[in-house]
């Protein structure tokens, strides 16, 4: 802080409501669990420095969804008057992930010939503690693999995908391959849906293409 202004209190807010505040002189600290509970408010010890006027505060909350907003506020005064404050947000991030990748003779491709052995990897990573139901592969956004464990396993023939043999099923990827014909070329689409720890029934996706060799694809013309 600056050298005129004097520490009055901190607070962190959970989509603008505080669950956790600093009290300046004695840096007491307070909860405020109908917003978040303290058990889950770990690692937190307040400092701050009246001389160098430093200070410093840590919270790390257990089981954090993901996009939930938190924002520190800090009051001080300045010049002996009180009411300032300034405040930061920020965002818990989404490590999860999923990638669809299409493997012509395993070789990364989106163009493929009749006759040519084209795999889909589907490959994605949750957190610790969520929990699998399924994975599904479509084409065109119509589902046409469904692999739930080994005994539960679904194909759904459409135009352009008449059989599926299953490759790999490890932890985190589902890998299938196809024989392709001349209406085999599409949007391919991995899928994982899975349960939050708190309840939410989620899923991820991504898409890639693939085109049959020599295919051009013409994009409608727009009309003024």
């Amino acid at each position: 802080m600056d050298s005129d202004q004097q520490f009055q209190g901190m607070e962190m807010r959970f989509k603008n409501k505080f669950y956790y505040y600093v009290d300046s002189g004695s840096l007491k600290e307070h909860f405020e669990s109908s917003v978040i509970d303290s058990s889950r408010v770990i690692e937190h010890r307040p400092l701050y420095n009246t001389t160098t006027k430093y200070g410093n505060v840590r919270n790390v909350i257990s089981s954090a969804s993901v996009s939930d907003d938190f924002d520190c506020l800090i009051y001080f005064s300045a010049g002996g008057v009180p009411g300032f404050n300034q405040s930061s947000m920020g965002f818990v991030p989404d490590d999860r992930s999923i990638q669809t990748t299409l493997y012509v003779y395993n070789q990364v491709s989106g163009t493929y010939k009749v006759g040519d052995d084209v795999s889909i990897h589907c490959d994605y990573r949750l957190k610790a503690k969520d929990f699998l139901i399924d994975r599904r592969v479509y084409k065109d956004n119509k589902l046409f693999y469904r692999y739930v464990n080994k005994d539960q396993k679904y194909f759904f023939a459409q135009s352009g995908v008449d059989n599926v043999r299953l490759d790999s099923d490890a932890d985190n990827t589902l890998r299938i391959t196809i024989n392709p014909n001349s209406e085999t070329g599409g949007r391919y689409k991995c899928q994982v849906n899975y349960v939050t720890p708190d309840g939410l029934n989620m899923n991820s996706t991504h898409e890639n293409t693939l085109q049959l060799a020599g295919f051009k694809t013409v994009l409608p013309v727009k009309l003024n």
